[in-house]
């Protein structure tokens, strides 16, 4: 089933392109589920419109997608939005009311708890692709088993954060509900 949603998210993102004649490194493959992404959420702040123009994706720490993020997004929307990439090195850098969705690179895996609450009372979607990243309350983790890149969703964060995930991403997706018990 996750070899289906590969296949479906890479279609999405190179519509030209025939994938079985193609290798697809490591971080082309996150970069188009990153974008995908936003195709099965619905973010806190879509229920009230919140007049942004742009649809920021920001990246604190380590950018794990080098120049194939660009290429994805080049010319795309995202819910009628143009799409910006922002990087950040620290956390006291972010501009959380610019922005829509946050991967988080490995090394701040410690840190997440600031984060999280942050980006909560923000309606930023946290991403990222390490282990553990969902139980230690991030939202949306792309990790790599074997050749695949495997989703998984903190669902409680979700619920907590107000955010609305689609059935079809949920029944492709592990779903993780620890790491978040007991916070407000």
């Amino acid at each position: 089933m996750v070899g289906i949603l590969l296949f479906f998210l890479v279609r999405l993102a190179f519509p030209s392109a025939v994938v079985g004649a193609q290798v697809f490194h490591e971080s082309e493959v996150k970069a188009v589920f990153l974008f995908n992404l936003t195709k099965f959420i619905v973010w806190p702040e879509e229920i009230d419109d919140g007049g942004k123009t742009q649809f920021s994706i920001a990246i604190l720490g380590t950018d794990p997608f080098g120049r194939h993020l660009d290429r994805v997004i080049l010319s795309e929307t995202v819910k009628g939005r143009r799409i910006g990439i922002r990087h950040y090195q620290k956390q006291e850098e972010i501009q959380w009311q610019e922005i829509d969705l946050l991967f988080i690179g490995k090394e701040l895996l410690g840190n997440l708890d600031d984060v999280r609450l942050a980006a909560r009372r923000s309606g930023v979607l946290t991403v990222g692709d390490t282990t553990g990243f969902c139980h230690n309350g991030g939202l949306v983790n792309l990790l790599t088993a074997g050749n695949r890149v495997k989703i998984e969703i903190n669902l409680e964060e979700a619920k907590k954060s107000d955010f609305a995930i689609s059935s079809q991403l949920l029944k492709l997706a592990g779903i993780v509900t620890a790491g978040t018990e007991g916070d407000p």
